[in-house]
């Protein structure tokens, strides 16, 4: 079976790296502050702490984003090499009315499995 992997590159790594970034560039600007410490007043403290939570919340949400796209390409991989192909007959070939896409109706395939250890009938519809 050919693989048709897009060639994309996915927006939540772009997202998610700007984010970590940003977060972790507030966090080093707000420990920058702490050099200042000693000597400072409540505004150097006031950074310090609006900061160091901000950057903590960008980098956490970055995190969050890279960590997800990751997780969904490592479940996509191991369903492809670990998965089962499934041999369905196919049963109806149409349009579907209510759909316009460059002004024609889409074709809709429908397919049906019977799983041979259950007997369950499977409907899959494109």
């Amino acid at each position: 079976m050919k693989n048709n992997d897009k060639a994309e590159f996915p927006v939540l790594i772009f997202i998610g790296a700007i984010f970590s970034f940003l977060g972790a560039l507030w966090i080093v600007i707000a420990f920058g502050t702490l050099a200042e410490w000693g000597t400072a007043d409540d505004g150097i403290r006031g950074f310090f702490a609006t900061g160091f939570g901000i950057g903590s919340f960008l980098f956490l949400l970055g995190m969050i984003f890279l960590a997800y796209e990751l997780y969904k390409r490592l479940s996509v991989n191991s369903l492809v090499k670990a998965g089962n192909y499934v041999y369905a007959s196919i049963t109806e070939i149409g349009r579907n009315e209510n759909v316009i896409i460059n002004g024609e109706n889409p074709y809709v395939v429908v397919a049906e499995y019977e799983d041979p250890i259950t007997g369950e009938k499977h409907v899959f519809r494109s």
